[in-house]
Parts: structure tokens; C-alpha cells; sequence
């Protein structure tokens, strides 16, 4: 009975994606290495390479499907990506596809890490290599050493800091992105934001260039970090490279030569506190299925957690569902993991 409620509805996998594995991409979360912010046709070329096709459309069973369902029979497998990455930059990417798109807010892969390369003496607008250089830095201007520029790593981005964004950024400015009123040439004035840094290592590739390393929250923008850290050192900067190299537990050294990874997200849930169901399986089960109450089926000596906390409810040792506690019996379900099929068994 495990065993089906772990697979009937999602078909999640932990196994590592090879060439030899069946051509059928089937609904869940996949993780991406060396994608691109152009991910359509990155992902598209991904796919063909593995011999997929993610767009395919629905088959045709019959006229009557396709005269009264045309909409439906046509529409391509829905998929979307789990937080953007810059136009210069490659690395991990979260894509997910049918259910799989639904877990982007719940997956434990807030934290990420970047390896960025700065370059020293020239400013560009978009504060990377795409952008159009407008400062010079001061001509006679030399590279400390490395022990002074970590340091000055750790003393202004380390922790709590708060920081410009680019006024290239997704960012929403009187309704619109901010990049589209920076394309046409307008005036955007950027709000600084709070952001947390968790960690960052540098090192000194060049008289001019420096690499770093650097692990935040989400809402980090590496680019200003890059800026930023050229304006303490005495000059200016931009950034030639940027690559997402992990997002929580996940890291990109752990592919190997994979082209894709795909996910257990029952591992990942796993993360999440456990709360345990005063019922025994089947019991919980046609609850669950009934939509009765989540707080009339929770033991009470799991009840002491903080509001808004995720955690998954269990019976026998099986997560049935996750849930966003409140106390006072406002917990919402936000993703149930029990098949129809289960409740049909003796």
C-alpha cells in the first residue's frame, strides 16, 4: 500500500535520467543543469537530445474528441521553471512539468549558491557583459591582495545588507519591468531591497578579474553584489560570469554527465516536520479523501508548531499530505498525496 501511494498519482523518481530510460516524460519536477534564461529552447534542445519530445501534443482518439475537445486535444503539456536566471547566466534550473508545476513555492531550494566572475575597471549599465559601458575605473588602480578582498567580502556581504537592484532586473516598476522601461531608455529608479548572505568565498583570477562564490536567500542579486564590491575596492565592475551551481541540497556537481535529474519530491517533503494522523492509514486516507478537517485528524502532541509552518502529515510511517499549520484548526491542506485508486482497495 506504501508503495502505491508514493507512485499512483505523481510518478516521481529519483533515479538519474539516461538515454536507455523509456521516451515518455511523464508529469513531475525536473532539475536542470547548465540551463539558460532562454529556457524554451534550451529545455526543447535538452529533451531532443535525450530523444523526448516535452511539446508533443495530446493524441487524437477520435473526430468526436477532436471536434468537441479541439482545445484540450492541442494543448501542449504544461510546464514552468522555479526562479529565473539572468540572460548571461547558466546552471541548475527547476523545470516542472503537469503536476509538477504546482511545487514551486514548497520546495526546499530557496537557498542558492552562485559562482560569479567579476571584472575589474570597466561599469556596464546592465552590471554584466550584456550591457553597454558607461565608467571607466581609475587607470592607475591595482589589485589588492587576496586576504583584503575577502575581507571586505565578509564586512559588507555577509548576513543582513541591503542592496540597489539593477535597473535590468524583473522587477516591477509602476506596473511594468523594470528592464522594458530601461530598454527604451527611461529613467528607473530602483528601491534598495533587503537581502541575506549566508556565505561568500573570493579569490583573485587576474590583476583584473575575481571570482566569488556565494550562497543567499532568494532575492539576492548577484550583479550588484559584483558591483558593489568593485565600488569597496576602489574602482568599478561588471560581471563576465555567472553560474547557479546549487539550490538547497541540490548541487550541480551531483549530476555528473546527466542532462537531467529527476526529483523525489517525497525525499525533499521529507524536510518538512513530521505530524502524525490520530488514524491508521486506510482511516486517514478516506478523510483526507472526504475533505474532513485536517485538525480533527492531527495527534496532539504534534500540534506545537509555529504558525504558517509546512509539514507533512503521516499515518504508518506514509506521507498523505501537506500542510500549512495554523492553530485553532485553520491548517490547509496545500498538496495531497493520496490516489483515488487507494480508497477503491479492500
Amino acid at each position: 500500500m506504501a508503495g502505491i501511494v508514493r507512485r499512483q498519482r505523481f510518478y516521481f523518481s529519483s533515479k538519474e535520467l539516461s538515454l536507455s530510460q523509456p521516451k515518455k516524460l511523464q508529469p513531475a519536477l525536473w532539475i536542470i543543469p547548465d540551463m539558460t534564461a532562454s529556457y524554451k529552447a534550451s529545455l526543447t534542445e535538452y529533451f531532443e537530445d535525450l530523444g523526448m519530445d516535452p511539446w508533443a501534443r495530446k493524441p487524437q482518439t477520435n473526430t468526436h474528441v477532436q471536434k468537441q475537445k479541439k482545445k484540450s486535444v492541442n494543448k501542449r503539456l504544461k510546464y514552468g521553471h522555479f526562479g529565473t536566471l539572468d540572460p548571461f547566466a547558466t546552471g541548475l534550473l527547476p523545470i516542472g512539468f503537469g503536476h509538477g508545476t504546482k511545487f514551486g513555492d514548497l520546495l526546499p531550494l530557496q537557498t542558492k549558491t552562485y559562482s560569479a566572475r567579476l571584472q575589474l575597471g570597466v561599469a556596464t549599465d546592465s552590471d554584466d557583459l550584456k550591457g553597454k559601458e558607461i565608467e571607466r575605473g581609475p587607470s592607475d588602480w591595482k589589485m589588492p591582495s587576496a586576504e583584503v578582498v575577502q575581507a571586505l567580502c565578509e564586512e559588507h556581504f555577509l548576513g543582513d545588507i541591503l542592496q540597489t537592484p539593477p535597473m535590468y532586473s524583473a522587477i516591477r516598476v509602476d506596473g511594468e519591468r523594470a528592464y522594458k522601461k530601461a530598454r527604451r531608455g527611461e529613467e528607473v529608479k530602483m528601491k534598495p531591497r533587503k537581502a541575506f548572505v549566508h556565505d561568500i568565498t573570493s579569490r583573485i583570477i587576474s590583476p583584473t578579474v575575481i571570482e566569488f562564490d556565494v550562497t543567499a536567500a532568494a532575492g539576492l542579486y548577484v550583479r550588484t553584489v559584483g558591483s558593489d564590491l568593485a565600488r569597496k575596492l576602489g574602482t568599478c565592475g561588471h560581471l563576465i560570469g555567472l553560474r547557479r551551481t546549487a539550490m538547497g541540497a541540490v548541487r550541480l556537481d551531483s549530476f555528473g554527465s546527466n542532462k537531467a535529474l529527476l526529483m523525489d519530491l517525497f525525499d525533499l517533503f521529507g524536510q518538512f516536520p513530521r505530524v502524525r494522523s490520530k488514524y491508521d492509514l486506510q482511516t486517514t486516507c478516506t478523510r483526507l479523501a472526504q475533505s474532513v478537517s485536517v485538525a480533527k485528524m492531527l495527534d496532539k502532541r504534534d500540534t506545537n508548531l509555529k504558525p504558517g509552518t509546512f509539514a507533512t502529515i503521516y499515518a504508518d510511517d506514509v506521507p498523505l499530505c501537506l500542510i500549512e499549520f495554523h492553530p485553532h484548526g485553520h491548517s490547509k491542506i496545500k498538496l495531497n498525496f493520496v490516489p483515488s485508486t487507494l480508497l477503491e482497495m479492500p
